[in-house]
Parts: C-alpha cells; structure tokens; sequence
C-alpha cells in the first residue's frame, strides 16, 4: 500500500512538473499558476485555466506575447503576411540561435526562417529550397547541395538548420530512397537434414529485386522495405537403417528410403530497420527484421519407403507432396553492409544477410541461408 502510494505521489509530481506553463501578456505581465491548452488553427487562440480564478480566459495573439508548455513547447505571436494582409498568429519555436525555425499549421506545417530580427521568410512546399537558398547565406558552397534534396518534414529543417547553427558542420541526412539490387543467396543447412543439397551449385540461387528506403524522422535509422524473387532447385535421397536386437528374436533390420525434390520459386517482401553511421563518403550499415515468402511452385514432394529384410516391395509408401512445405513461409533477417556516396543522391551498397526460415504448417522443415548482395539507388 505504501509503495503504491510513494509511486502514485512520485509520478504526480513528474506530470505537473512536465506540465507547468506560464505565458507573457504583451504588456509584460507573466502568469505561471495555469494550466494551458494550445491554440486551436479554428479559433487562432489561447484558451487557458487559471488556478486562481478558476476558470477559463481565451487570448488571442495581440493580446500575449509568448507562452510556454513545460519545457517542451514555446510559442510566440508573430505578425504573419499572406497576399497582402498581415496579422498575428501564435507560431512555435523549433530552433533557436542565430537562425530560428517556426511552425504552425495551417492544413499542413508552414516553416519559417528568422535570420534576425528584421528578415521573415516564410517557406512552402513548393518553393521552401529557394527560400532557403536565399535565406542561408554562412556556408552557400556547403548547404546548396543539401537542399537540393531537402524534404519538406518540420525533422529534416529542424536538424538542418541546427547543424547550419553549429558553424555549418553538416552531418550526413537520410534521404528517401529507391533502387535496385541482386544478388546471391548460399544454402547453409536444411532441416531436416535429408532435405540438404548435395552440390555447391545447388546451394546456390539468385536473388534480385526493388527497394524502398523511408527515413525515420531524419535520423540516422531508416525503414527498408523490398520485393525480391528468389529460386531453390535440389534433390536429395538418403537410407536409414534400423536395426533391433531382442533378447527373445534374432536381429533384425529395417531400411527407410527417403527421397526428396525441392523446387521453390518465391516472391519475397523483406521488411527492416536499417542503421546507418553518421558519416559521409562511407556509410557502415546494420539491419535486420523480417521477411514473407510466397511460394510460387507446388511440385515439390518428399517420399518415405520403408523395407523389411527379404522383401522386394516396401512395406509402407507415404508420400508427401504438392508441396512439402507451406505456402507463405517467413524468415528472420540479420544484415550488415557498407553504402558508398557517388554524389548527392545516387548511392551503392554491398550487403552481407543472415536469413533463418521458418514454417508455418510442416514445422520440421527450415533452412538457414547467407547472402550476398550489391544494390544502387538513385
């Protein structure tokens, strides 16, 4: 009882301190004993609690300067400039420092660059890199080439314009990306082991395909999504003999045929969270994640023949096919690889993926599988 209490007590005092909000009138006033709840694009106002009063006062942007949600949040009443009327409208602070980013929405973000206290450019989707073009002008031979392929995301300016804060040191942003890749995928083992291929061709199969790679909030981490085909070929036949010794009969030997055809021609869709290291010319790599696979043939099939001594027909015949392993199978994905600038957008991979697959209906059968794999984006 008393430590639910201690807890209860502990996490009320981190929500109202993540919570505690004042707000500045424009004659300097400043009002902490409130609770805000932010303006709203309908109404373009302040609708906030004050404890003391108890009860609601709405503000609209003339009437308060700024005002603050915990930490988190910062607004300010900016005059905004559309055709050829200007009014008030409360904006957020993204980035402070000699450059500052605001935002508000107006059916979609709205961006704004304040180089200083006299200069607004107002940024949209269509013209946003000329605005910043003209706007940025510290280290113009190092952002063109960034802003060429800058997206319109409040997470890409807001980390561009910090690091052009931070004297121009640009690292390197995660771009959306789309290209193509083959490869080779090596068979490492079969379970059951009967399944497993005899030669090193047959091990081997080609592997080719799309990719689409989705930054995660300019970060460094990346959703990489793919459609591939791939094709397995191989026989197998192996003879397992029993032998049973009792002490009321003479020995005997029972001899299992089992022989095996595997064909399995696949449409794949690889889904991972790739990693990659904030470096530029060179970028290292991790992944991993899952994969479906819709197998496409249904030939495949396995046999068992079981024999007696002395007998010239087997004793049983089960057989196993169309296929012997299940429609939809899915794997498990570990890769690591190095990616290599060739200019602002185009870039090649060399990639080294574990895969483990799984099934879904015959659990008996699976495979582990490595693969090599070169891709290019642009």
């Amino acid at each position: 009882m008393k430590k639910t209490l201690l807890f209860s007590i502990f996490f009320s005092i981190m929500i109202y301190a993540d919570a505690q909000s004042r707000y500045v009138l424009s004659d300097g006033k400043e009002i902490t004993d409130c609770v805000i709840r932010e303006s709203t694009e309908k109404e373009n106002s302040l609708r906030l609690f004050v404890w003391k009063a108890g009860e609601y006062f709405i503000y609209k942007p003339d009437e308060v300067k700024e005002y603050h949600i915990g930490k988190r949040k910062s607004y300010y009443s900016m005059p905004i400039s559309q055709a050829d009327t200007t009014f008030l409208r409360f904006v957020q602070k993204m980035v402070d420092g000699d450059t500052k980013l605001y935002c508000y929405h107006s059916g979609q973000y709205n961006i704004y660059l304040i180089q200083n206290s006299d200069t607004t450019v107002q940024l949209n989707r269509k013209t946003f890199q000329d605005g910043l073009s003209q706007t940025l002008q510290a280290c113009p031979e190092k952002t063109d080439d960034i802003i060429e392929y800058l997206q319109y995301d409040r997470h890409y300016l807001k980390k561009f314009i910090e690091q052009y804060n931070n004297n121009c040191n640009f690292k390197p942003l995660n771009l959306r990306r789309f290209g193509v890749f083959a490869g080779a995928t090596g068979i490492l083992s079969v379970s059951p082991s009967y399944y497993s291929p005899y030669t090193i061709g047959e091990r081997m199969n080609l592997n080719f395909g799309f990719f689409l790679e989705e930054p995660i909030n300019a970060s460094n981490f990346s959703f990489h999504g793919e459609l591939s085909y791939s094709g397995i070929q191989f026989k197998k036949s192996d003879e397992v003999l029993f032998l049973e010794n009792d002490e009321d009969k003479p020995t005997s030997a029972d001899t299992t045929l089992f022989y095996s055809f595997v064909r399995q021609h696949s449409l794949n869709l690889p889904l991972m969270i790739r990693y990659y290291m904030p470096t530029h010319k060179i970028r290292p790599f991790v992944n991993t994640g899952i994969q479906l696979s819709l197998n496409l043939t249904k030939n495949s099939y396995e046999t068992n023949f079981l024999y007696r001594p002395n007998m010239s027909t087997p004793v049983t015949n089960v057989v196993l096919s169309d296929p012997a392993y299940s429609k939809v199978q899915p794997s498990f994905l570990l890769g690591a690889g190095v990616a290599f600038k060739l200019d602002s957008k185009k870039m090649a991979y060399i990639e080294c993926r574990y895969s483990k697959l799984f099934d879904m209906i015959f659990s008996n059968y699976g495979a582990d599988k490595l693969s090599l794999l070169a891709s290019f984006s642009f």
